[in-house]
């Protein structure tokens, strides 16, 4: 995995959340890896996108590779957005289908760890006018339905969807590496299962980009994230 250059990665969404309708062709082009890293100190968490489909075999396949947004400039050839995926909206039978995407997220910290996901959804329609192609921002209704693991049973840790608020998934657990040094592994997107998706028109599609953030569980919220109390509970840390 690589590592992001966050900072930039931010800026420039809070840019795009200020415009309605915006070129998508600049969008999020400053990122260059496809699995955002990020380290404070001690802690380290990495988001892990892929896709799982089953094949015209009935054998269920992983898409690891070649899943980031590609745009075409005309007379300027393709380009890829790294750490920006492309999620088909109108296919089933397409491997990046959006009830295909999976997301793990990888805790190698070595110290109690809090963490936040930040997902960025972009609705985009492309269009040829002129013999030249085109890509526009379309403002979205709702979010899109994924399967976060955001449900709370009362007995397992699960992401609070704080979205309205400041835009985050909170972890309502501490984490941290397996006693073995190995990556404890959670799950944040899971198998749609039979959820129905209404389909959209071929012409649109969605990109998806994630910010992580970890902080050591002492004091880091407080200082880091500026709240002084947990956002599923109003607990303190």
């Amino acid at each position: 995995m690589k590592t992001k250059n966050l900072t930039k990665m931010i800026i420039t969404f809070v840019l795009l959340a200020s415009l309605a309708v915006v070129s998508i062709a600049g969008w999020l082009t400053n990122t260059n890896t496809s699995n955002p890293v990020v380290t404070v100190g001690e802690v380290s968490v990495q988001i892990e996108a892929y896709f799982e489909y089953y094949d015209e075999f009935d054998v269920l396949q992983t898409k690891t590779t070649d899943i980031e947004y590609e745009y075409t400039v005309d007379g300027q050839g393709t380009f890829t957005k790294f750490g920006i995926y492309r999620v088909n909206l109108s296919n089933p039978d397409d491997p990046q289908f959006i009830k295909n995407l999976r997301v793990n997220i990888d805790v190698l910290s070595n110290v109690e760890s809090y963490m936040r996901i930040g997902v960025y959804e972009q609705l985009t329609l492309s269009y040829i006018s002129g013999g030249k192609s085109y890509e526009v921002a379309i403002t979205q209704p709702t979010k899109m339905p994924f399967n976060y693991m955001d449900t709370n049973d009362m007995v397992n840790p699960y992401f609070y969807d704080n979205r309205d608020n400041d835009g985050f998934f909170y972890y309502t657990n501490t984490v941290k590496r397996n006693p073995d040094t190995t990556p404890q592994e959670i799950t944040f997107v899971a198998d749609f299962g039979s959820t129905p998706f209404n389909l959209y028109d071929a012409s649109y599609s969605l990109q998806l980009g994630f910010i992580i953030e970890a902080v050591q569980s002492i004091e880091g919220p407080v200082i880091n994230w500026g709240l002084p109390n947990r956002p599923w509970d109003d607990g303190a840390w």
